[in-house]
């Protein structure tokens, strides 16, 4: 005898809650495979895996007890088992990238010193990104600041005629990117590669090295393009072989599709498992922030040996300095 309707119901409302989580579940975690990871709403969501896992966890335990007093609401049942794969999914991969240690700096310093800080403007504390003496940094990185305000903290250090500095800003007077390389790399500006005002680089020793501020998502639209093109343009900046380092302010975590790398090209903080530090908005924990703050480099050409993650007092971001050592056969 066929059963009746009324039997087959509670299957059909666990199917729904599997359904309804599996499709939440991709459209928060997966959203590139399906071409969604443009779309303004789900890609600000994904830059916050962490935060977003914590707050599933929660949602999924309201919603056992609700289960377990409502004695049958097989839609939760469902919901529940299939959103706990993603929570473990999610789990394995921050616990992949590691935590939030406060220094790695390794003791001895490496052949080469990269700094990189989003300034905020200006209003970012310049003394707690270099320290005393720009901790020794081959190349500084920094973003939303003007050439004019690291040539004096250079020059307050006694060490302004070490560096090669350029510069761009979108606007005249504009607080925009500023890269210093030391001129024991014999540094040379390069040309803007996309004409966009969001890279400066300069061509040494070692290789290319760029820092970059990309477009952040915050068109009024359905899709955030600028902010897709200019990732993708700054992290193809990194060519296999090429002996590329591209440091800076991505807006750009490492599960946003624009932010796929080359093979053969990494991102220093994940490379040495603390890319659980969120580095904005600092005011944040570190384990719940997005981190959007990044250094890219060729794998052939460069080795992090060691990190920190600085605090910079008036500024939305936490920098970044990382510690490189060079293959044996490169010439410093």
């Amino acid at each position: 005898m066929p059963r009746s309707p009324r039997a087959q119901s509670p299957l059909i409302a666990v199917l729904l809650g599997i359904i309804t989580a599996i499709v939440l579940g991709v459209l928060m975690w997966f959203p590139q495979r399906f071409g969604l990871g443009a779309v303004s709403g789900i890609a600000h969501l994904q830059s916050f895996r962490a935060l977003a896992t914590a707050a599933l966890i929660v949602f999924l335990a309201l919603l056992s007890l609700s289960f377990v007093i409502g004695r049958g609401v097989r839609f939760c049942a469902g919901f529940i088992t299939a959103s706990l794969v993603f929570v473990a999914v999610s789990l394995g991969v921050l616990g992949l990238r590691g935590g939030t240690p406060p220094s790695q700096l390794p003791a001895a310093p490496g052949d080469l010193r990269v700094i990189s800080a989003n300034l905020f403007f200006g209003a970012g504390s310049l003394d707690d990104v270099l320290g005393p003496d720009a901790r020794g940094a081959g190349v500084i990185a920094l973003q939303e600041t003007d050439r004019q305000t690291l040539v004096e903290a250079l020059k307050q250090r006694g060490i302004a005629e070490d560096y090669r500095i350029a510069d761009r800003a979108v606007f005249e007077g504009e607080a925009g990117t500023v890269l210093a390389v030391h001129n024991s790399l014999q540094p040379e500006e390069l040309d803007d590669p996309e004409a966009s005002r969001a890279f400066v680089g300069m061509r040494t020793t070692l290789g290319d090295m760029y820092a970059v501020h990309t477009h952040a998502p915050i068109q009024r639209s359905l899709l955030q393009h600028e902010w897709q093109r200019t990732v993708s343009a700054a992290t193809d900046l990194c060519q296999p072989g090429t002996s590329v380092l591209v440091a800076g302010d991505f807006n750009s975590t490492l599960d946003h599709a624009p932010f796929a790398l080359q093979d053969g090209c990494a991102d220093a903080v994940r490379s040495l498992r603390v890319s659980g530090a969120g580095t904005w908005p600092a005011s944040w924990p570190g384990l719940l922030g997005a981190q959007i703050d990044h250094q890219v480099y060729d794998r052939a050409a460069l080795h992090p040996i060691g990190g920190q993650i600085l605090e910079i007092s008036g500024s939305d971001h936490r920098g970044i300095v990382i510690d490189y050592h060079l293959p044996p056969e490169t010439p410093t």
